[in-house]
């Protein structure tokens, strides 16, 4: 039932998927590219902070808990092209940190499909 829900969710947000390991509770994400400052934070450059486009790996470990079943997500996000929309150049990678916008987003979707 979780499983579903859970390849449902990513489906309903078009997460393209690498690998789904179903006897290990592991799936894994391509690369999505997505604005920088929705998903992630990549920090500042002086007084101004990063904006841009990077690519965003997705995680998601399921773990069977007796009659529940513990959710991880774990993320990551790189940029790759730095400025503002319509003059991005390429630019070095700086690592990120979750926004944590994308992920209670997600887990909501996962429960209204559980409950279906």
């Amino acid at each position: 039932m979780t499983w579903n829900a859970l390849i449902r969710a990513l489906a309903y947000d078009n997460v393209p998927l690498r690998a789904v390991a179903r006897d290990s509770g592991v799936i894994s994400s391509d690369d999505i590219v997505s604005p920088i400052g929705v998903y992630a934070d990549c920090g500042s450059k002086g007084d101004k902070p990063s904006r841009g486009r990077g690519p965003r790996h997705v995680h998601r470990l399921r773990a069977p808990n007796g009659s529940t079943t513990e959710l991880q997500i774990n993320s990551k996000m790189r940029t790759f092209r730095l400025g503002k929309p319509g003059s991005l150049q390429a630019g070095p990678n700086y690592e990120c940190v979750s926004t944590t916008r994308w992920e209670p987003n997600f887990v909501d979707t996962v429960r209204r499909y559980v409950k279906e």
